[in-house]
């Protein structure tokens, strides 16, 4: 076989892209923006690129749009300008201005249409690089993404649309393939902001994130492991939760995703109320997302000690049912925990045997009882180990503050059958109440039987009430009709005979319930020997149960498409809410007051994908939606800066002391940030010998370069000011 051998000149001739790489793009010709938020700096390998995307996601409340401000910000300080896509119509000149930007350098698109937007950003780069000849820098910000739609979309009816989600995807892809090439060629940076919410139904979760082929998905025809489900395409429906109604319910699997696996596998156990061995587990990528009671976390961002996830349990215990055993709950009967995650219920008294029977019967459409040394038990469940909890040790007074100090009637005539008494003073009848627990706060439930009308007071010795003769015809009048035949003694004489027979009633429920991790490791090896992952997507809800035979924990779905973003970002910024910061401003300074005023919330900042600088860990920071101390604004400059400056060896750590050289600086972090804002000299200093670009690092670089990286060819026209590209 002959090759024709062509030459490097001839080569290059005939592929008039074809560039040798250090020509291309230059040490000295890559310039970035850096942010104000120095650790952020860092982690990026200098800020944004000129010419790059980069995506910035997180949750609400994050402060996501007050770090575009701050790109912003230093874009104008550089003498450049800002772009803003405000597709939430949002932006607020004011708030823009207290985060020290100038409006009139701020052009602002105040629409969501793909198209429209598109073009404007296109127009509005070229004629700032005509005019920005000295490469300074142009941001082009979207706030956010997440809210973009297609013109097809926006002037359809709702009624009529089809595929809406498809036709916004293809058009969100359109624009970042038209407009990359130039964001490139004119050294435009981008920064892309994506909304990621808590609420259960958002879309939150890529491709990217599935479970194991083994993991088990609760369905309507039984557990089924997630492979199965895939491979075959069933057409099941998985148990799902739905955050506005807070309540568990089957949903449709609308989609199937198989693929190769790319990377690790994190092994998720919890408890397992429901199951039989007590635990609940899953294995899954490190990005699948889990639920807990902070919201949505990645499987790897998960904490054993604060965080639960969400399972569920069946519920029978309520309507009528309920009332009726808490007044047994906090009388004769018993609740007795079997194991860590049950409880049983017994019936019991040997004194009176037609009314054990009496309560048996009242309750066995909806609980099972056996016989069991001469009364019922019921068998083992979940929902009773709840109950326990609540009234361990028959708590009285817990029964009273879950009805909010009305204890239902129903209640009352099954507490006073089971503890109560009735005797004669002076031909007078006399009732009472009592109980041998110590626990009981006797003046409290007096209190509470006063404000139902019921007049009485504290027996001697404080272990029980005693109702006046008014208090108790009130009480008998109200529970009068709920005595049964064999209980009838305990009432005086003019109340008895006025029984009606009734049924309880109750509703089958499914009851959230959180749960504790007991531990999250990457999985052992013989998960590796299946090359695939597996995951569903499940239309409304977007979420299912996995990790058990009977049941498991709320885990999210897939919801395929919107990769574009994704693909073309040279850099993914994710941010990680954690806890808010509150507290008040004194003489002295800022001081945590956990009743102080919302100031702000801690934040975990982690670069999910970085093609332009190493890979470094996540840092952790904060962001002020109210003005700090030192009146700053927006994200901590300098919070996690001390430990970036001791990696890369600017300062040195001897036991509690930091050291610049042969000097000490400062001893602990809030000292260090202090330091930051108060003493100019020894900060520039320390950023000066550090390696993390700065505004004033930039600035002098930029003034050193004799050469317009981004030249414009442009022609007026004749009748108007607007310059036209060639």
């Amino acid at each position: 076989m002959k090759f024709k051998l062509l030459g490097e000149s001839a080569i290059r001739k005939k592929h008039g892209d074809s560039v040798r790489g250090d020509i291309l793009l230059p040490t000295e010709k890559t310039l970035w923006l850096p942010s104000r938020v120095l650790p952020l700096n860092w982690q990026l390998g200098g800020g944004l690129q000129y010419g790059k995307i980069a995506e910035l996601f997180g949750y609400e409340s994050t402060g996501k749009s007050l770090l575009g401000l701050d790109f912003g910000y230093v874009a104008q300080s550089l003498g450049g300008v800002l772009l803003w896509g405000d597709a939430e119509s949002s932006f607020n000149p004011g708030w823009a201005t207290r985060n020290g930007l100038d409006p009139k350098r701020i052009e602002v698109y105040d629409s969501n249409d793909i198209e429209g937007l598109s073009d404007w950003v296109m127009d509005w780069i070229i004629f700032w690089r005509s005019k920005l000849t000295k490469n300074e820098p142009i941001l082009f910000v979207l706030d956010s993404i997440a809210t973009l739609d297609c013109l097809v979309n926006i002037n359809s009816s709702q009624r009529d649309a089809k595929a809406e989600m498809g036709n916004r995807a293809k058009a969100i892809y359109k624009m970042l393939r038209t407009r990359n090439h130039m964001f490139k060629k004119l050294g435009v940076t981008v920064l892309l902001i994506n909304q990621v919410r808590k609420k259960v139904g958002a879309s939150m979760f890529e491709a990217s994130t599935c479970l194991h082929g083994d993991s088990l998905v609760l369905t309507n025809i039984g557990s089924l492991p997630i492979s199965k489900i895939v491979e075959n395409k069933l057409k099941v429906k998985v148990n799902s939760y739905n955050p506005r109604r807070k309540s568990f319910e089957f949903k449709k699997v609308s989609g199937w995703i198989k693929k190769e696996v790319d990377e690790k596998w994190i092994s998720i156990i919890t408890n397992g109320p429901e199951s039989g061995g007590g635990n609940f587990g899953i294995v899954c990528t490190e990005t699948h997302g889990v639920l807990t009671q902070f919201g949505w976390r990645y499987a790897r961002f998960l904490n054993s000690k604060k965080d639960k996830v969400l399972t569920s349990y069946p519920s029978i215990i309520n309507g009528t049912v309920e009332e009726f055993m808490v007044g047994s709950f906090i009388g004769d009967s018993s609740l007795r925990r079997r194991t860590k995650n049950t409880a049983i219920y017994r019936l019991r008294d040997s004194n009176n045997k037609a009314y054990v029977i009496w309560k048996k019967q009242k309750l066995e459409p909806f609980i099972m009882m056996h016989s069991h040394n001469e009364g019922y038990i019921c068998e083992a469940s979940v929902e009773l180990s709840e109950f326990e909890r609540i009234y361990k040790g028959r708590n009285i007074n817990a029964a009273f503050n879950r009805y909010g100090g009305k204890l239902p009637v129903l209640s009352l005539a099954i507490w006073y059958m089971d503890d109560g008494h009735l005797g004669r003073v002076d031909s007078c009848p006399q009732g009472s109440i009592s109980w041998s627990r110590p626990s009981v706060n006797t003046e409290r439930i007096k209190e509470f039987m006063c404000y139902m009308g019921f007049e009485c007071n504290v027996r001697m010795g404080g272990k029980g009430i005693l109702f006046t003769v008014k208090g108790l015809d009130a009480f008998c009048k109200k529970i009068r009709h709920l005595i049964p035949d064999s209980m009838q003694y305990k009432l005086p004489k003019e109340h008895r005979g006025y029984y009606k027979d009734f049924k309880l009633n109750a509703k089958k429920d499914e009851i959230g319930l959180w749960v504790n991790i007991i531990s999250i490791k990457e999985a052992g090896k013989r998960n590796y020997r299946k090359n695939w992952k597996y995951d569903l997507t499940v239309n409304g809800n977007h979420n299912f149960m996995a990790g058990g035979i009977s049941n498991g924990f709320i885990v999210h779905n897939t919801q395929p498409g919107g990769d574009a973003v994704k693909f073309y970002a040279s850099q993914r910024i994710g941010l990680i809410a954690s806890k808010q910061i509150k507290g008040i401003i004194t003489k002295k300074g800022f001081r945590d007051d956990p009743k102080g005023k919302k100031m702000g919330r801690n934040i975990i900042i982690q670069i999910e994908k970085n093609k332009l600088a190493p890979p470094t860990n996540s840092v952790k920071t904060q962001v002020y939606f109210q003005p700090d101390i030192w009146n700053h604004l927006g994200y901590s400059r300098y919070h996690g800066l001390l430990d970036i400056l001791v990696e890369e060896g600017t300062v040195e750590k001897r036991g509690n002391w930091y050291y610049y050289g042969d000097h000490s600086i400062c001893q602990g972090e809030e000292a260090f940030i202090e330091l930051m804002h108060s003493e100019e000299k020894k900060r520039k200093i320390l950023l000066k010998a550090s390696s993390i670009n700065t505004i004033s690092k930039t600035r002098d670089k930029l003034k050193a370069l004799d050469e317009n990286f981004y030249p414009i060819k442009s022609k007026a026209y004749k009748d108007e000011e607007d310059d036209q590209l060639e």
